[in-house]
């Protein structure tokens, strides 16, 4: 006789679920699944990463009724939702096992310290963002706990700064960039190409970038896509600039 055969299955994907018997085909889940989540195997659904429950909840709102120790907030964005010690705390036990937020034994040198910030969960901290320790590996430096602006370090060690740059303060590392209104290659600065009259420089954020060349027309004033280089009143650019006739009963103001 025949030798007997067994059929292969093959598993659908996590949107799909099999009909059954002797189907060969997967057909799409159409099932409602909570926002924050994914369908699952079987026409589940499964939580995103941070939310949980049978809602898919952020952990802070899932469990904002059930008790915490004092000094602890829920946890969100976790893979486990559970409470955490706020900044400054650290989790501890009493003798019966029962856990709390203590207040970290450091806390006196912290309050002493300047532009730092604790890393939560521990009783250590860090440079606030856009602040720096001193690298200078002198001892008197070294015992120096507390952070400075990219300007701070940078002056405090000494360090040149090439012509028509600045130290750029806020940033996540501390690194020198141009003035608003030049381009910098290397440690060459230089100004930037002439832009219109009634315009201005609108690079005036701190930045990674090597040139602050960006400008836009001061108020009052407006350009025109197909004209560069104008920055001129309303009533100019639209006699000089654009030939459409008013409409009736329009007139242009004389200024803004």
């Amino acid at each position: 006789g025949l030798p007997f055969q067994v059929a292969m299955c093959t598993p659908c994907s996590r949107s799909e679920t099999s009909r059954g018997g002797r189907g060969t085909q997967c057909a799409p889940c159409d099932v409602a699944i909570p926002p924050n989540s994914e369908l699952d195997f079987g026409c589940s659904f499964r939580c995103l990463l941070g939310y949980h429950g049978q809602k898919c909840e952020l952990c802070s709102v899932l469990r904002r009724n059930d008790p915490r120790p004092a000094n602890s907030h829920w946890k969100d964005g976790a893979a486990v939702c559970d409470w955490e010690c706020d900044a400054g705390y650290t989790r501890a036990s009493f003798g019966n096992g029962t856990l709390y937020c203590g207040e970290c034994a450091n806390t006196i040198v912290y309050e002493r310290l300047s532009n730092v910030e604790w890393i939560v969960p521990t009783c250590e901290w860090r440079c606030s963002l856009g602040f720096f320790r001193d690298q200078r590996t002198d001892a008197q430096f070294q015992s120096d706990q507390n952070c400075y602006t990219c300007q701070e370090i940078r002056t405090m060690a000494g360090n040149p700064l090439p012509v028509n740059a600045e130290w750029m303060n806020g940033l996540d590392v501390c690194i020198s960039g141009p003035k608003v209104g030049f381009t910098c290659s290397g440690t060459t600065c230089v100004a930037c190409p002439t832009i219109p009259v009634n315009a201005m420089f609108t690079d005036t954020v701190p930045t990674k970038a090597t040139s602050r060349c960006t400008y836009a027309c001061s108020e009052g004033y407006y350009g025109h896509p197909l004209v560069n280089g104008v920055c001129v009143l309303c009533n100019t650019l639209m006699l000089s600039h654009t030939p459409a006739p008013l409409p009736r009963n329009a007139f242009l103001p004389a200024s803004g």
